[in-house]
């Protein structure tokens, strides 16, 4: 019995050693270039003193790293606070019958068919609509300051100061 112990604890350590000895690969993908800029946005940049350095542009990557983005925009939410993002998904509108408020969302999209994660915007006051809006359920790049509020028991992400950025 006492050697049976001892064999199955070395052939434990043999099998946490050669797991160990594995090492993780590394994915080393170049993001696509930069979309270009509406020229709104180009200039309310310029007048807020906004250069690309200071973006955090997540448009030009991939969609599954957009929808893993998002995720983490939830998960953790000091890598992104009060920092302007860039990223691209489904814009969504909805009114409230009663009231007439409108909420604006964009909707990135996962891998998966029916999961996504919702980013509430909060667009800019120079934005009029339904003019300076995109049809529903286009798909849009955002651009605008994150944010994250907290309830009881949910948080949502939301860009301030959101305006809609042109692909060409």
């Amino acid at each position: 019995m006492k050697r049976l112990v001892i064999f199955l604890c070395v052939t434990m350590v043999i099998a946490c050693v050669g797991c160990s000895s594995d090492s993780p690969t590394q994915v080393t993908e170049e993001p696509t270039p930069t979309a270009s800029i509406d020229p709104v946005v180009a200039q309310t940049d310029a007048l807020l003193g906004i250069t690309d350095d200071d973006i955090e542009d997540y448009a030009s990557w991939g969609d599954d790293m957009q929808f893993i983005i998002a995720v983490d925009m939830y998960d953790h939410p000091n890598n992104y606070y009060d920092k302007t993002v860039r990223i691209s998904g489904r814009f969504s509108v909805t009114e409230d019958d009663e009231t007439g408020d409108r909420r604006y969302y964009c909707v990135v999209d996962g891998k998966e068919e029916g999961v996504s994660v919702v980013l509430i915007l909060t667009p800019s006051d120079s934005l009029t609509y339904p003019d300076d809006f995109p049809e529903n359920d286009s798909v849009v790049t955002v651009q605008g300051k994150y944010g994250i509020c907290r309830s009881e028991n949910n948080a949502y992400v939301f860009i301030a100061d959101a305006t809609f950025v042109s692909k060409e």
